[in-house]
């Protein structure tokens, strides 16, 4: 999705949308991140993170959102705050 970006900010994660900030989060309020694949058939994967929240809440972001060296967001929280990460894969056999 053209203009979705994630920007970080010391400690605070802010989601934008086409340069508007439409939500924020502290980086200590996450528990866990879930890394998921959707397998469509034989085609190509499609990726998700699922940020789970201290106090029960979920927060979905597409994997395709990167830092300036390359790595994804969940990826470079896990990495730099050493915030657990959990590798899922679900697969679909059509597209409906």
């Amino acid at each position: 999705m053209k203009g979705y970006y994630w920007k970080l900010h010391g400690g605070l994660l802010a989601k934008y949308i086409f340069f508007c900030k439409s939500s924020e989060i502290n980086v200590d309020e996450i528990q866990q991140i879930t890394s998921v694949t959707f397998r469509l058939g034989k085609g190509p994967a499609e990726d998700e993170y699922i940020f789970l929240l201290r106090d029960g809440n979920e927060i979905k972001s597409f994997a395709h959102c990167l830092n300036r060296d390359g790595k994804s967001i969940g990826r470079y929280l896990n990495e730099k705050y050493k915030i657990r990460l959990v590798e899922k894969t679900k697969y679909k056999l059509n597209n409906i």
